[in-house]
């Protein structure tokens, strides 16, 4: 299938121009956060079973390109990524496989502090979500979740030998406390993240005082990164940030409506992985990334690093 009206020349990225690799390991969750893409899409999940990549499957269509990375991320946009029954097993195939940075964003609630003493000596980089230092605006974010527990893992991960980062996504009900986060990122020994909110809204309001250094809104993970995300339904996506079949608004329907005419393409059980970069959606995706990306102010995260 060809779109002639919708782009023009584009430059295919192959799979041995992939350095670094996403993957969202499943769409399994134990809290609630309220902008979440699966609390905000896919509210549903709460009632059905789980869906977890299928790692026989996906290890098999990666090995070829796993020597060539530099970074893994296993990163949840749909679910917890400890949540994945052989989350261990996954880890320890890329520590045979490659060189790359491994690194793992969570909530880091699930399993028991012995489990994340464990988990800091298989080399891997965890990055714990927390916004706050009080338990009241902890949870009012991370529905579901527990202060303690959290802060317990994360030091035990630490005393393990693991390397941490702290995320902590400010709001103005929150904004009070970067400063005692700071102090306390100083005390376990870990580096902070504080950043802006895609979303800001009800009870969830802007900063009055918080401005972060830089925005990243000026590269394309895809396009400049070279980046490859692969959802827990073994999908190939162009961006973990923008997935039609999900989306509950049009945002272009001439895009739009060439994705889900070619979504079957981008399923890694029937397809390599250089067949899906092959489609005409993921050729559009390359050339015009930049300007659709901006103009939805779908990479406007800002942050700030101390």
């Amino acid at each position: 299938m060809s779109a002639p009206h919708l782009y023009k020349e584009a430059t295919l990225m192959l799979p041995a121009d992939i350095k670094r690799l996403h993957l969202d390991l499943t769409n399994n969750c134990n809290i609630k956060c309220p902008f979440c893409s699966r609390t905000k899409y896919l509210p549903h999940l709460d009632k059905k079973k789980p869906v977890d990549m299928d790692w026989c499957l996906i290890s098999k269509r990666i090995k070829q390109i796993a020597g060539q990375l530099i970074h893994v991320s296993l990163c949840g946009t749909f679910g917890e990524p400890t949540l994945h029954p052989l989350i261990l097993n996954i880890i320890q195939w890329f520590r045979e496989h490659t060189t790359a940075k491994l690194s793992i964003d969570t909530n880091g609630t699930t399993h028991n502090a012995a489990w994340w003493h464990k988990l800091a000596t298989l080399g891997v980089h965890v990055c714990f979500s927390i916004d706050g230092t009080s338990s009241e605006n902890y949870t009012k974010y991370r529905v579901g979740a527990d202060l303690n527990t959290v802060m317990s893992h994360m030091t035990s991960f630490i005393d393990g030998g693991g390397k941490a980062e702290w995320q902590f996504i400010v709001f103005k009900s929150n904004e009070h406390e970067i400063e005692t986060a700071k102090t306390l990122a100083r005390t376990l020994g870990c580096k902070i993240i504080f950043k802006t909110s895609r979303n800001y809204k009800n009870s969830f309001s802007k900063p009055l005082e918080f401005n972060p250094l830089n925005n990243k809104c000026n590269t394309c993970k895809f396009v400049h990164r070279k980046e490859l995300y692969i959802a827990h339904d073994r999908q190939v996506e162009f961006c973990c940030r923008y997935q039609p079949r999900y989306s509950d608004t049009t945002l272009e329907p001439k895009i739009e409506k060439l994705y889900l005419s070619q979504l079957a393409l981008f399923d890694l059980k029937h397809h390599e992985l250089q067949d899906v970069l092959r489609t005409p959606y993921f050729e559009f995706m390359e050339k015009f990334y930049f300007k659709f990306c901006k103009k939805y102010h779908l990479g406007n995260d800002s942050e700030l690093i101390t």
